[in-house]
């Protein structure tokens, strides 16, 4: 148990994280990571080493995710707004154009089918490279970078981005560090 304990210290931010963008806000955040991790103390057994526990327990999340998204509807996908207080106190309109920004990618997000949302949460602001999401969300690796393509597509169309390339990209990493 004190190993578990371990591994939930090292990892229950980045969890958080994911668990908090696929929900849309705290409350529901936090039910999700109670879920998260009971499903992951009742599954350690199936956990065999063979990729990092990093990917392992995102693998867990998403499921409990689609799990969730199956009984009930998610509305958004809301990014740090506590990253905006702080920026105010140096630079009030960096922050109200980093809360402009976030507003337009929270909303962007939310029109995006799951599983490219899933993937461009997972990619882009968790860190994960293609092959650790493919082993996480069980679909081959083109398939991760095509959901991945498809959704910055679809995200420079519904942002109204001029110049392709990797604008939205970077507008979403820029919220990386409000979570």
């Amino acid at each position: 148990m004190q190993a578990f304990e371990s591994l939930f210290e090292r990892h229950e931010r980045q969890v958080y994280s994911f668990a908090f963008h696929m929900a849309g806000d705290k409350v529901e955040a936090d039910d999700l990571c109670q879920d998260i991790w009971l499903e992951a103390l009742r599954s350690l057994a199936t956990f065999e080493g063979k990729s990092a526990f990093r990917g392992w327990i995102h693998g867990v999340a998403v499921n409990v995710c689609r799990h969730r998204r199956r009984k009930k509807s998610v509305a958004s996908v809301p990014l740090d707004e506590e990253a905006d207080a702080r920026r105010a106190h140096t630079d009030p309109h960096a922050a109200s154009a980093a809360a402009d920004a976030r507003l337009l990618v929270r909303e962007a997000l939310t029109r995006l089918p799951d599983e490219q949302r899933e993937v461009v949460i997972l990619h882009e602001l968790q860190g994960f490279s293609y092959a650790e999401i493919s082993q996480i969300i069980g679909c081959p690796n083109g398939t991760v970078k095509s959901r991945l393509h498809y959704a910055m597509q679809a995200l420079r169309r519904l942002l109204g981005a001029e110049t392709p390339g990797r604008r939205q990209e970077n507008v979403v990493r820029q919220n990386e560090d409000t979570t």
